[in-house]
Formats: structure tokens, C-alpha cells, sequence
């Protein structure tokens, strides 16, 4: 309590090399918090409590700690560390360079969605493909896989509704949030211009996504890529965020965001859900803060995670997987410490056993984030994929 008091009016406490014990307020320390400094209030730090001390704004550009605290390494795998925390959101290499709003129309609903295209070289021979990322991440998801994918195919990446920079959308009435979310793939492909079939290569979530477009708009669709899909059963995460209250526990968390003494807290909160997502690969203290630093910027994003669980999204997939006429590729990670490979497996046997045509493919040493953790692979494995689907609808075998 006594540091709350005082986080407002005091100076930054480190004097060496960061920010020389300089106001908040200091110009170039504008902007956001920044979250590597909340680290302090969970470290160990070096100075008495009663020593000012506040958490940086992100426009901090000076040198890392130098002593100040000791980073918790039981949420900081080594990778990360402080070093790696002064970033802005929009990072080196970051897709958000070349993302924009776009104005989208459904049903005389409009919306803004946050689109990058990648590349933008439009040309007949190359293949169109759409990215949907999973829960909570966003475009920058991407950013891997989508320079290698490039070099082969024109390709727009988008914030989903609810997620990144997009907005939450309503749903009518006994609609699902997949099924909201496949409407509005449908209306920024027309706000596009892709009025012929494309790909759409999904990771999680947004696999799931993928498949409900394919299942309700099957004219549309060349092509679903299905990376470490949700599967059937929901797996762990999906049961308990769709458990009655941790939505609404979910929304008291990002409206209380505000308040800086809870990020550091939150932060372990979040390293905890998301280790498991990145096993077997180690998950760095950079990771974490790109992460945190998005539910802080945007909120609304903690009570779309719940959202997209409810509902039962699992069901919905395997009741609608017959329906799946385009070629399916399912990739999916060996070590997938999140979806099993059985789950996305149930799902492969429905679309097969519906007569759609449909390959499962299982990445050795891969796990739930297998898109960035071996983005070579996959982008090896998509881009043969495609060239077989296009070489066997030119020759009629499909």
C-alpha cells in the first residue's frame, strides 16, 4: 500500500544507466507503462521499500537495471530477462508495420478490423491466403511463418474480432462466436476483393475459425491449413475459461488493468497460462511482456478469451466437421502440451469419415506453438500442400 501511495509523484528509483532518477513525466517518458518494470514490486529489490520507486513508461530507452532487482526466474526462463523487456509494441520485424484498419460491412454492420498484407504482390499464379491467429494472440502471431509463406503466395493477416487491435462484435441471437467470427472472414474477404476461393491457414482458435468457414461457406474456400486446431474434446484451458464466472472474473481483471500494482501480478498469472501453450520450447520473459503488454493496451481482449471458450466451440466442430468439403491439412505439433494430437485427430477421422478430403500431418519435437517454433517446416509443409491441391483441381481429381 505504501508504494501504491507513492507510484504517482515519485521519481524513478534507478540512478544508474536508466532513467538517472528522472520524473515519470520527464520528456521521452511518455507513453505506456512499461512492463518490465513492474518487475520490481515482485523481485527482489535492492533498495530500502521507502526509496522512490515507480514503474517505467515505455517510452524508456535507457540501459536495463544494472543491479537494481533480481528478475523472478521461476516466471523469466532464461531467453528473456530484463534486456529484453524495453520494446514497443510495435516490435522489430513486428507485422503491425504494415497493418491498417479496415472497414468491413455484415449486414449493414460495420466494423473496423485490424488487417496487414503481407508482400503485396497480387499476381494470377499465386495463391490468396488469409492468417488467422489463436486465443488471445493477435496478427503479430505471424510473424515468423508469414515472410516465408510470402515468397510463394499474397497473403492479409487480421487481428479477429475481440482480438489485437479489433473490437468485440455483436452476435445475434443463438449465434455462436465462431460462427460471428466465420461471417466477418466472409465480409472482409468481399471488402478485399477475394470473391474467388482462397486458403485460410488458422492456428488454434483460429483454426477453429477456419473450419466453420469452410463447413458454412464452402463455395468460398480453396483451402484450410488447421495449425494445433482446437480438436474435440475442448481441451483443459477451454473448460475452465468457459466455467461459470471466469468471465466476469476475467472482466473485473481488465477493468482493474488500470491500476499499475496489479500488472506485476498479473504477469505471473499470465506466465503460468502461457507456459504450457509453449512447451516443449522455453518461454522467455520477452514473450510474456509482448503478451501483457496487449491485455494492457487493449482490455477487452481478456473478456474475448472467455468468450471464444463458451459455447462449446469444441462441439460446434465436430457436428459441422461433415459438412467440410475443401482440402484440409491438419499440422500438428508431437508434443503439444496443450491440444493433444488425439483431439485434432477426432476431428481429421469426421472430416474423412464424411468423404472430405482431408491429411494429418505430425511435426516431431513440435508443440501447441509449432508455427513459430519451427515456421521453416510448416511453411515447407503448407506450400507442398497447396501446389498438390491446385495440381490435383487443374488435372479434376478434385
Amino acid at each position: 500500500a505504501k508504494l501504491r501511495t507513492g507510484l504517482e509523484s515519485m521519481s524513478c528509483a534507478c540512478t544508474t544507466n536508466f532513467c538517472a532518477g528522472q520524473p515519470w513525466d520527464t520528456p521521452g517518458h511518455d507513453g505506456l507503462l512499461e512492463i518490465c518494470d513492474s518487475l520490481c514490486l515482485e523481485g527482489e529489490v535492492k533498495t530500502p521499500l521507502s526509496a522512490p520507486l515507480r514503474v517505467h513508461p515505455s517510452g524508456c530507452r535507457r540501459d536495463v537495471h544494472n543491479g537494481l532487482c533480481e528478475l523472478d526466474r521461476d516466471h523469466i526462463d532464461e531467453g528473456g530477462g530484463a534486456a529484453a523487456l524495453h520494446q514497443t509494441f510495435t516490435r522489430s520485424g513486428s507485422l503491425y508495420a504494415s497493418a491498417s484498419a479496415v472497414d468491413v460491412s455484415m449486414d449493414g454492420e460495420h466494423i473496423e478490423l485490424q488487417a496487414a498484407r503481407i508482400g503485396g504482390h497480387a499476381r494470377a499464379e499465386r495463391a490468396r491466403m488469409l492468417l488467422l491467429h489463436g486465443n488471445p494472440a493477435n496478427l503479430d502471431d505471424w510473424s515468423a511463418l508469414a515472410p516465408l509463406l510470402d515468397k510463394e503466395h499474397e497473403i492479409v493477416a487480421i487481428d479477429l474480432p475481440g482480438f489485437g487491435k479489433s473490437k468485440p462484435i455483436l452476435r445475434r441471437a443463438g449465434e455462436s462466436r465462431l460462427d460471428v467470427s466465420a461471417r466477418c472472414i466472409v465480409a472482409l474477404a468481399d471488402r478485399l476483393g477475394w470473391h474467388d476461393p482462397f486458403f485460410i491457414v488458422g492456428h488454434s482458435h483460429g483454426a477453429a475459425v477456419a473450419q466453420v468457414v469452410a463447413a458454412r461457406y464452402p463455395a468460398r474456400i480453396e483451402g484450410v491449413a488447421l495449425i494445433a486446431t482446437l480438436g474435440s474434446p475442448a481441451h483443459s484451458a477451454y473448460r475452465l475459461l468457459a466455467f461459470p464466472g471466469v468471465a466476469s472474473g476475467l472482466a473485473i481483471i481488465a477493468a482493474l488493468l488500470r491500476h499499475r500494482w496489479l500488472i506485476s501480478l498479473f504477469r505471473r498469472l499470465l506466465a503460468r497460462i502461457m507456459r504450457p501453450i509453449y512447451q516443449p520450447a522455453p518461454l522467455s520473459g520477452e514473450l510474456v511482456d509482448q503478451r501483457l503488454r496487449d491485455v494492457v493496451e487493449h482490455p477487452h481482449i481478456l473478456v474475448s478469451m472467455a468468450d471464444a471458450a463458451c459455447g462449446g466451440p469444441s462441439e460446434q466442430l465436430l457436428h459441422g466437421a461433415e459438412k467440410i468439403r475443401a482440402p484440409a491439412l491438419f499440422l500438428h505439433g508431437e508434443d503439444d502440451a496443450l491440444t493433444p494430437v488425439a483431439y485434432a485427430h477426432t476431428l481429421f477421422a469426421a472430416i474423412q469419415g464424411a468423404g472430405g478430403g482431408a491429411s494429418f500431418e505430425v511435426i516431431s519435437g513440435a508443440g501447441h506453438m509449432l508455427h513459430t517454433t519451427h515456421a521453416a517446416d510448416v511453411n515447407r509443409r503448407i506450400s507442398e500442400w497447396i501446389r498438390r491441391v491446385r495440381q490435383d483441381r487443374a488435372t479434376g481429381t478434385i
